[in-house]
């Protein structure tokens, strides 16, 4: 019965019950740095569940920022997921294949994959998200990257690193710079060791073009794809798991531009850190 306090003889226009009061909205602040590591580190996936877990990471990262992140999220997870799919879907043709086919189903055990979700590297005040994939015949090599959430209309420098950890650098990683907490290249260059080999849109893809700023994407939302000759060390680290893609490029005050506000890369002085500092990685799981 309604307690007494709620009945018609008291409140003649009060309903015959109360109503549990209304929970009150959860607000999350919009920052990177509830990219903890505990998220980046702990989601390791084994290939027999890549899809699934691809999907988890992207959700999990982003699911205390927002709906529009989410939704990001989101579609990049599906990438991950049509990608992850592709050498099941090669295995199963080749598996299908008759007898009189074996030649060419043995043609395609030389064909590798690898790939994963890039996230936003701690401490960097980055809020884009990404997905790379590489497919592997001998030294050459299909690369694919695509993003989304980063500074539009400037260069964003990208590579896949090798002879390192073969992970992405943690807050741990991170060092004053200019007077800011971040991760420039040489803090992360243990966990994701130098350059196998720059991502760039033409021309030379070799570590001497780490910077050819004039030859690498230069939109905050981009789709790359090229193919392109590895060497035997970059081939070697990709087969072992322990290659890491990286897209570089930062807006770490967010005011628009690369500037001085961690002041001037160590790679080259002529360029602001903002520009060669990490902003998105991920390992190529195989």
């Amino acid at each position: 019965p309604p307690p007494p306090h709620a009945t018609r003889e008291h409140h003649p226009t009060a309903p015959h019950h109360i109503p549990s009061p209304r929970r009150p909205a959860i607000r999350t602040p919009f920052r990177s740095e509830y990219l903890t590591d505990q998220v980046v580190t702990q989601l390791r996936c084994t290939p027999l569940f890549m899809t699934v877990c691809q999907i988890r990471e992207a959700v999990a990262a982003y699911a205390p920022i927002g709906r529009n992140s989410m939704r990001s999220a989101l579609k990049y997870a599906a990438v991950a997921a049509a990608a992850a799919t592709l050498p099941l879907a090669v295995a199963g043709s080749a598996g299908a294949s008759s007898p009189s086919a074996a030649p060419a189903a043995h043609q395609w055990t030389s064909t590798r994959w690898a790939g994963g979700p890039l996230l936003p590297v701690a401490t960097n005040h980055v809020f884009g998200i990404g997905y790379a994939s590489v497919t592997l015949r001998g030294d050459t090599a299909r690369v694919t990257v695509d993003a989304t959430g980063l500074l539009n209309g400037v260069p964003h420098a990208m590579h896949i690193h090798v002879d390192g950890n073969g992970t992405c650098p943690t807050a741990a990683a991170s060092r004053e710079h200019n007077g800011h907490r971040s991760i420039d290249v040489a803090d992360a260059m243990k966990d994701y060791g130098m350059i196998g080999a720059s991502l760039t849109t033409s021309g030379d893809t070799s570590p001497a073009s780490a910077l050819a700023v004039s030859r690498f994407p230069d939109k905050g939302t981009f789709h790359y794809s090229r193919t392109i000759q590895l060497s035997a060390d970059t081939v070697k680290n990709i087969d072992a798991g322990k290659a890491v893609l990286v897209v570089h490029g930062i807006d770490y005050n967010h005011n628009g531009t690369y500037d001085n506000v961690l002041g001037a890369s160590e790679l080259d002085a002529s360029l602001p850190a903002e520009a060669t500092d990490p902003a998105l990685c991920g390992t190529l799981y195989r």
